[in-house]
């Protein structure tokens, strides 16, 4: 599990939605992982659980965040197979 775990904040820190600076994506995105860990077996409710964070972080609902949303859930749900 905590292979799972710095494998997907690493996927949200090269994401980085927010910009924030690369040593602060390091651990920006750290509290949003348990409940990614959770879903992952839904690429339906992962999907919905980021774009619903990327809203509320004032990111605009665009093709490109729904594209971006997409490539990080397969990215995820991948790490999460490899790990099981």
């Amino acid at each position: 599990m905590k292979e799972l775990y710095k494998r997907i904040n690493l996927i949200l820190a090269n994401w980085n939605p927010l910009s924030v600076p690369k040593n602060i994506a390091e651990v920006e995105y750290l509290h949003y992982i348990p409940i990614i860990i959770s879903l992952s077996n839904s690429k339906k409710k992962l999907e919905s659980y980021l774009i619903k964070i990327s809203l509320e972080t004032g990111l605009p609902r665009n093709k490109r965040l729904l594209k971006e949303i997409s490539r990080i859930v397969n990215d995820i749900i991948k790490e999460s197979l490899e790990q099981k």
